[in-house]
């Protein structure tokens, strides 16, 4: 879902990095009604409009908006899947790379 070849090329290579995956940080929205009255618009538009297109879209935008795991079993989940870390590259305008980041441990 990149918006570039070069960029979803990056995100191939980090595939095991649950940073790089949608549904990480959707799962994991504390309040829904907040969130939505600040991206609600965009997310309708860019990612609702069509993942709603197919039931199999459905049943994941609904499982996503009621996830009640408690962390270890999130992080369960997400091994389960091969993702072993949370971390993202952050270039302030200093130009120096940051990269702050989580393990997945139950």
């Amino acid at each position: 879902m990149a918006s570039t070849a070069a960029r979803q090329e990056r995100c191939v290579s980090e595939i095991s990095n649950g940073a790089v995956y949608l549904e990480s940080a959707l799962r994991n929205i504390n309040s829904w009604s907040i969130w939505q009255s600040y991206w609600g618009r965009s997310f309708d538009i860019g990612i609702v409009k069509v993942v709603t297109l197919t039931t199999q879209g459905q049943v994941w935008l609904c499982m996503i908006q009621h996830n009640t795991n408690s962390i270890e079993q999130e992080a369960s989940r997400w091994q389960s899947h091969g993702i072993t870390s949370h971390g993202i590259t952050i270039l302030p305008y200093s130009g120096k790379i940051t990269k702050p980041s989580d393990s997945m441990t139950p």
